[in-house]
C-alpha cells in the first residue's frame, strides 16, 4: 500500500513538472513572438 502511493505522489509530481515546463515554453515563446 505504502509502495503504490509513492508511486502515485512521483507520477502525480512528474506529470505538474511536465506541465510546468510546457506552460514556461508556451508562455517564453509568446513573449518572444510578441517583442519581434
Amino acid at each position: 500500500m505504502e509502495r503504490l502511493f509513492t508511486k502515485n505522489m512521483f507520477v502525480m509530481l512528474l506529470s505538474i513538472m511536465i506541465g510546468a515546463i510546457i506552460i514556461t515554453y508556451f508562455v517564453a515563446d509568446i513573449v518572444y513572438r510578441s517583442n519581434i
